[in-house]
């Protein structure tokens, strides 16, 4: 009878490296991708947000290259209005000392209006800008004086004439030489010794008088109206430049955002744009132009000198300005987070789509490894199967067709593996032995004993020829 060894109570055998195997395999298909779907997902996502930054700073220094040239722009077209627009009562007034009318009038042996009244009327009247046009003598005294009063150009009584001689303009343009001409810090005007209301920023042209002789006989004065100047600077900007301030030589604003803060130094204020704004103010003081960004925003300025613009004009007394102009942070920090808000809007939606796309072939390779690793599985399964039932084989071989007996006895004294030879030297079959007491085979008087030895060769087993030394 052949037989496999094997007992009908108990299972087939399975090696154990079969079962783990199997058992990490399908832990891994569960698994996700963590390494794999990194190395799929870096490398890009940082190029991508490398891209990103460098985009948005890119947008961002654009950004501030057109505020700067916006700024610079506004700067300059306000600064070349104001010398545009200063430069017309400068060459009024150089024209009218040089009519002989007037030279006769003023310089003749009984001075007085003959000839005045006629050339003054016809440029004021021309230059709507102009709200007075006088004589002053060498004293200060006014001698004729023309005044725009409710639209009209009035002549003023001789009785309302005042005395100018304590007015800067007057001490300062009196001393020039004949045919030098003076031009006044931009003020408001002054008239019987009280600011006029409602306020007029005045501009005063002078330009000294002599007679054939050399004699002084005074001023002749034209008064600038400057806030249409003013607007017109501003206007020439349209409607999307950026407000210009307008600063005189010691920091005070003559023209501003804030009217309040306007003038200042002629109601005694000594806070002005200079002790706001100090850092900024030296920088102004350091260079005739420039442009510089810090806490408070983007800062455009440019010097407007007079001199330069006059022609004939004492060194030294011509009045300067500062063209200023603000892009507050505020307007900065906004750009500056929408252009980062959309340069990140897209990064994210780029990442979010590479990063699906990345588990997508994570997975995908994942798949293909197990596909892989299972196909070497099965590979080895079958191998190990072939190899199992080669050694079967060869069990049967060795111990089923050995003619001499063989068994094996288990801990308890139960015969595990029987082979046909030893069940027919017994007379039994291999399925009755197979179970049985070992004892079951000796003789009763022998069992008891036999028993005790089994058990003690159990504990301490050593090689030896069964039966050997006994009588069996």
């Amino acid at each position: 009878m052949t037989d496999n060894g094997d007992s009908p109570d108990r299972p087939p055998y399975r090696p154990p490296a079969f079962a783990s195997t199997d058992a990490r395999s399908d832990a891994g298909s569960s698994a996700f991708p963590w390494l794999l779907f990194l190395i799929v997902l870096l490398p890009l996502g940082l190029l991508m947000l490398g891209v990103a930054a460098y985009v948005g700073h890119a947008r961002i220094d654009a950004m501030i290259a057109v505020e700067r040239a916006n700024t610079g722009i506004a700067v300059g077209v306000v600064s070349g209005r104001l010398n545009d627009e200063l430069r017309v009562p400068v060459r009024h007034l150089q024209a009218l000392a040089g009519e002989l009318p007037v030279r006769s009038a003023i310089t003749s042996a009984e001075p007085g209006a003959a000839g005045l009244d006629a050339a003054f009327l016809s440029l004021m009247e021309r230059n709507p800008n102009y709200d007075q046009v006088r004589w002053l003598d060498a004293g200060g005294r006014e001698r004729v004086r023309l005044q725009r009063e409710g639209g009209q150009v009035q002549r003023v009584a001789s009785v309302a004439l005042q005395d100018k001689s304590d007015r800067p303009y007057f001490r300062e343009a009196i001393r020039l030489e004949a045919g030098e001409m003076y031009v006044s810090p931009l003020d408001l005007n002054i008239e019987h010794g009280r600011i006029e209301e409602p306020y007029k920023p005045m501009l005063r042209v002078a330009t000294p008088v002599d007679d054939a002789e050399g004699v002084r006989r005074g001023l002749l004065i034209i008064n600038v109206l400057a806030q249409p100047i003013l607007d017109a600077a501003e206007g020439s900007l349209g409607s999307s430049g950026n407000p210009v301030t307008l600063l005189n030589a010691d920091g005070y604003s003559l023209r501003s955002p804030e009217p309040e803060q306007d003038f200042g130094f002629m109601f005694g204020r000594s806070e002005r744009f200079a002790t706001r704004h100090a850092g900024i103010w030296a920088q102004t003081a350091n260079a005739p132009a420039g442009q510089v960004e810090d806490a408070e925003g983007l800062w455009t300025w440019r010097r407007i000198s007079l001199a330069s613009t006059a022609g004939k004009m004492l060194s030294g007394t011509a009045p300067e300005f500062i063209a200023l102009t603000q892009v507050p942070a505020a307007r900065l920090a906004q750009q500056r987070h929408e252009v980062w808000l959309a340069v990140g809007s897209i990064t994210a939606a780029l990442l979010l789509v590479h990063s699906l796309l990345s588990l997508a072939l994570a997975f995908a390779l994942a798949g293909r490894a197990r596909a892989e690793t299972g196909a070497a599985l099965a590979r080895e399964q079958a191998l190990a199967a072939v190899r199992l039932q080669a050694a079967q084989t060869r069990y049967r071989s060795v111990v089923e067709g050995n003619i001499n007996g063989l068994l094996v006895v288990g801990p308890d004294g139960r015969i595990d593996l029987v082979n046909p030879a030893l069940a027919r030297m017994f007379g039994y079959t291999v399925e009755d032995l197979r179970g049985r007491s070992i004892d079951e085979l000796l003789p009763a008087a022998m069992r008891t004993r036999h028993v005790a030895e089994r058990e003690h060769y159990m504990q301490v087993p050593s090689g030896r020829t069964m039966g050997s030394g006994r009588d069996l």
